[in-house]
């Protein structure tokens, strides 16, 4: 008896080894980028990739263009004229040269804002819907607040400011443009290549080329915004998409454009080819079974969970039920008797109910039904007795 029992104490030691060992081993390995902010989020679930210093105020220059982007496609007809003011065409910085007096549509300012990067089309939208442009940069808050960027604050629509006074972090841009690219038109704006601008100075339009040289760079790129000052760095907020996966990155504070492009690109490649969809938990699935009084409960859970995994980490899963032990009969149908735990590389990462799979009666109820139904019988055996 004590060797069996030291043999299965020695088992039992030897899983818990090989367990521990496994999940030490399946780590996730995160690249290496230059940029000193940086933040990697899954549109579809949320969940976030990677982070670098992403919480940081910093100076985010043209990224503001996003959320002044957002405004403008919730609040203004893309059809409607807005006429320049002497303001908008004093505006200092990157301009596409708008001149006082002109009228544009708004559909037309909206591409040169994102794609020319254009300030003084920023402030001609700014104008248009919060009528001057400190009303709308008090918009601008209200609205990333409501989207859960807290540590931004905005004094204009286009980022051309002190970051004393103006900024943001890699953590609130990728919370904005999680926002901004679940809008098709958002996505169909900032996706355009290039765009036909037309001008009461010249003869022919001027084709306006995407500042975004990634979405020319890296083929599954679908946007979304650059941004420089010498206090900011070089900028680049950048969505792409493959099969089913959409991700978003932030990289803030590069030295030069071509590196906040590679560490991009670097990042935007890793998160959609090293991770996956995987229905970790599914509904109406058997995950434990309670037994009372001889019946056999099969216990399933109450929704299906998706987790984002790691390639080859899948076997990091663990699934802990645990079983309300004063469950006592009846049991009906979907009733909640335990809850399952997940976790995922050692952190628990949600639980989910554990219902019954079917409905018992209980003994007494069952004794009674029995009683009852032997009584009528004697009964009826009874009466044809008599009859015969």
């Amino acid at each position: 008896m004590r060797r069996r029992r030291y043999i299965l104490l020695l088992s039992l030691v030897m899983i818990f080894i090989y367990t521990s060992t496994a999940l030490a081993e399946q780590t996730v390995e995160y690249p290496s980028i230059t940029s000193p902010a940086a933040y990697v989020v899954d549109q579809k679930t949320g969940e976030v990739l990677l982070t670098k210093d992403s919480s940081s105020r910093r100076a985010v220059a043209s990224t503001t263009k996003m959320i002044t982007a957002l405004l403008v496609l919730e609040k203004a007809d893309p059809e409607a004229q807005v006429t320049i003011s002497d303001y908008v065409a004093s505006t200092q910085g990157g301009t596409i040269g708008l001149k006082s007096g002109d009228k544009h549509k708004v559909r037309d300012l909206l591409y040169a804002l994102m794609l020319a990067s254009a300030n003084d089309a920023a402030v001609a939208l700014a104008e248009h819907i919060g009528g001057t442009e400190e009303k709308f940069a008090e918009m601008m808050i209200v609205r990333a607040k409501e989207l859960g960027a807290i540590d931004t604050k905005f004094i204009n629509p286009h980022g051309l400011a002190s970051g004393d006074l103006h900024y943001s972090t890699a953590k609130d841009l990728g919370t904005i443009a999680q926002e901004v690219m679940k809008r098709s038109d958002f996505r169909d704006l900032v996706s355009t290549r290039r765009f036909s601008w037309v001008t009461s100075t010249t003869a022919m339009p001027v084709i306006i080329k995407n500042s975004n040289s990634l979405l020319d760079r890296h083929p599954l790129t679908i946007g979304i915004k650059t941004g420089y000052t010498s206090e900011s760095g070089y900028c680049l907020v950048a969505a792409a998409t493959k099969e089913r996966r959409s991700v978003i990155v932030v990289v803030l504070g590069g030295a030069s454009r071509e590196e906040s492009f590679t560490d991009a690109k670097l990042l935007l490649d890793w998160s959609l080819n090293r991770f996956d969809y995987g229905p970790i938990v599914k509904r109406n699935r058997r995950y434990a079974t309670l037994t009372r009084d001889g019946k056999t409960i099969p216990l399933l859970a109450d929704r299906t969970i998706v987790k984002l995994v790691y390639n080859g980490s899948q076997n990091a899963v663990v699934l802990k039920p645990t079983m309300n032990e004063n469950t006592e009969l009846p049991i009906a149908k979907g009733e909640e008797l335990g809850v399952l735990s997940i976790s995922y590389l050692g952190e628990e990462i949600g639980q989910v109910k554990l219902e019954a799979g079917r409905s018992v009666a209980s003994p007494y109820v069952l004794n009674n039904i029995s009683g009852y139904l032997q009584r009528v019988f004697s009964k009826i055996q009874g009466l044809l007795d008599l009859v015969s």
